[in-house]
């Protein structure tokens, strides 16, 4: 995919407005990283920011329905975020440098055409497959419990329930997390999920900033057994690496309730690195 920036594509003595002209009229998408200083801009509207302004307006206006223009919210301290004549438009909020990451992941995929979070299939009724009797215990038992699509966050859940499965993030960057019980105070985690390359073990980490490089931990074996305080590693096919910090471990005996529980925090790297740091 070509991509035109001015810092490139001209030199001195270069008519940049008609540089800006033929790329906004060529271009399949248009980036606009919306700052204090650009928004006050196009407002205004002032200087080159002016001129992009007046010739991407008639554009979005010939079809609303564009997406021509993808909004970047960078360095912008005050609200409205974007500049007026983008309207309502979808954008990628750069903002807390903390989600870089995850933005910049989100901005590529779309770029290319890919969705970071797959649809899930739709389903079943189960008001028109089962007597109404059944219904409140097929909610219980649905798989659809135990996902969760984000990058990052925690999860609590019943290792011993939908095959001691749990999936993690989405379209590409989804992981199976397969576990078993391996003892009070510890977990085997499993490579078996075909969406799973390799799981690795890294013991005595709390934090994900510890894991410098995700290569440099073996990942040779079927599956490791995680302690409380240690982290485990794992690789999916699409090549994206995710870090688990193992929290809690609860088996039948050690609880009052009789319940197996785990969690766990966990990160995916969106841009497919293995440094966490």
């Amino acid at each position: 995919m070509d991509v035109l920036l001015d810092v490139w594509d001209t030199r001195l003595g270069s008519d940049l407005a008609s540089f800006m002209e033929s790329g906004i009229t060529s271009a399949d998408r248009v980036i606009v990283v919306c700052s204090d200083q650009y928004v006050a801009k196009a407002n205004a509207p002032t200087g080159g920011v002016g001129y992009e302004k007046n010739m991407l307006t008639p554009r979005l206006m010939d079809d609303l329905g564009s997406e021509l223009v993808i909004p970047v919210i960078r360095n912008r301290t005050s609200s409205p975020k974007m500049a007026a004549f983008l309207g309502s438009a979808k954008y990628v909020d750069f903002l807390d440098d903390a989600n870089y990451e995850e933005k910049y992941a989100e901005l590529l995929h779309d770029i290319h055409g890919r969705q970071i979070q797959a649809v899930p299939p739709l389903g079943r009724n189960p008001f028109n497959l089962m007597p109404p009797a059944e219904v409140p215990n097929a909610l219980r038992n649905d798989a659809a419990r135990y996902v969760s699509p984000a990058a990052s966050g925690g999860v609590a859940f019943d290792y011993t329930n939908n095959s001691g499965h749990y999936v993690i993030g989405s379209g590409d960057m989804a992981f199976t997390i397969s576990m078993s019980e391996a003892g009070h105070g510890s977990i085997y985690v499993l490579q078996d999920p075909p969406n799973i390359h390799t799981v690795a073990l890294a013991p005595n980490v709390t934090d994900f900033e510890e894991i410098a490089d995700a290569n440099l931990f073996d990942s040779s074996s079927r599956h490791r057994t995680i302690k409380v305080g240690d982290a485990a590693i794992l690789r999916n096919l699409a090549g994206y690496y995710v870090v688990l910090l193992l929290d809690r471990v609860v088996t039948r005996e050690s609880a009052d309730d009789g319940q197996h529980q785990v969690e766990f925090r966990y990160r995916i790297q969106t841009n497919k690195s293995a440094v966490f740091s």
